[in-house]
């Protein structure tokens, strides 16, 4: 039986045996696929977006005054930040509390300590919760 299995090689001239390359190639072929179909799938739900300081400012002024004055008292704050942006795809926008493209907290913006004069060295970050609005503030990485 090996016998014929040596010939069938010979004749084919190659190994028709899968050689470990082959199967990885394989392997990372179906794991390209999955992650293109899975982005397909999934895609479109939240995307990164700025935001204009005025614009948040705007939305907690209504609800939470003393949260703006706060922040701005104590900080410098960068004029535009970041926010997650609702797509297409997002609970939001799908059961009608949100349209696409529209901007959602946490609303984060580089800043500094009022009086200083150093670059912004901070991170102050805008959310909303149950309770109503609240900021943190953390010390900048090389992420930011």
């Amino acid at each position: 039986m090996k016998n014929k299995a040596n010939k069938a090689h010979e004749l084919l001239g190659k190994s028709v045996r899968p050689t470990f390359a082959m199967t990885a190639n394989r392997i990372i072929t179906v794991l390209r696929l999955c992650i293109l179909i899975s982005s397909l799938i999934a895609g479109g739900a939240f995307a990164g977006g700025s935001i204009c300081f005025e614009e948040v400012e705007k939305k907690i002024q209504s609800t939470s005054p003393k949260i703006i004055a706060t922040a701005s008292a104590a900080f410098d704050m960068d004029r535009v930040g970041g926010a997650l942006r609702l797509g297409a795809r997002s609970l939001e926008v799908q059961n009608g509390t949100g349209e696409v493209g529209q901007r959602v907290p946490p609303f984060t913006f580089l800043c500094r300590a009022k009086g200083t004069k150093t670059d912004f060295d901070l991170v102050i970050t805008f959310d909303e919760a149950e309770s109503g609005w609240t900021f943190t503030v953390r010390n900048r990485t090389k992420h930011d």
